[in-house]
């Protein structure tokens, strides 16, 4: 069908108008596409390079995760809630037949209060999984190191263009907690 996918990273976009005329890669390619898919995720390619903004919701978290050993004893992605105010929820996704991957997903303010109170991010993500998890009687001692990424809910003011698209995370980044928002009006605050 004519898509040629390359592995490769772009350094430099330039436009014409609302269009993408041409690409630079970092290995010095230059592409001029008939259509660019931006999936590059939060680096946002297109919408950093084109000025396009993006609309900010609710409040900064801290995602916390790690993999382990474990037994699949189940399909799918569990995603476990707490129904306090902390807004506080955690995953538990099998990623082969003997590993897990297991995190969660904490307020900012609340994750920095853990740390000042002198713990460190795997006491946070097991005292989180403990409290949350549906395999909380099992302990997770074979870990991974355990990664962490703030982050804060986005939308693109813009998607699409003349010979281009942003996709994905490219396009927004939305916390399962709050994957809804209704607007009643476009000048009315956002409720989640």
């Amino acid at each position: 069908t004519g898509v040629e996918l390359v592995t490769d990273h772009v350094v430099d976009v330039e436009y014409d108008g609302d269009r993408i005329a041409s690409l630079a890669t970092r290995s010095g390619k230059r592409f001029e596409p008939a259509w660019f898919i931006d999936a590059s995720g939060r680096r946002r390619l297109i919408g950093r390079s084109a000025g396009i903004g993006c609309e900010e919701w609710g409040s900064a978290r801290m995602a916390l995760w790690t993999e382990h050993s474990a037994p699949i004893d189940f399909e799918g992605t569990f995603l476990h809630f707490d129904n306090g105010e902390t807004f506080t929820w955690a995953w538990e996704i099998p990623i082969a037949a003997d590993r897990r991957s297991v995190g969660v997903v904490v307020p900012l303010e609340r994750f920095q209060e853990q740390r000042r109170d002198g713990h460190n991010a795997d006491e946070i993500l097991m005292h989180h999984l403990t409290r949350l998890c549906r395999s909380a009687d099992a302990r997770i001692d074979d870990h991974q190191p355990v990664r962490t990424r703030s982050y804060r809910p986005y939308v693109s003011d813009r998607l699409t263009g003349e010979n281009w698209a942003m996709i994905g995370e490219a396009a927004a980044f939305a916390d399962p907690r709050f994957a809804t928002r209704q607007r009643s009006h476009p000048s009315s605050p956002v409720t989640e």
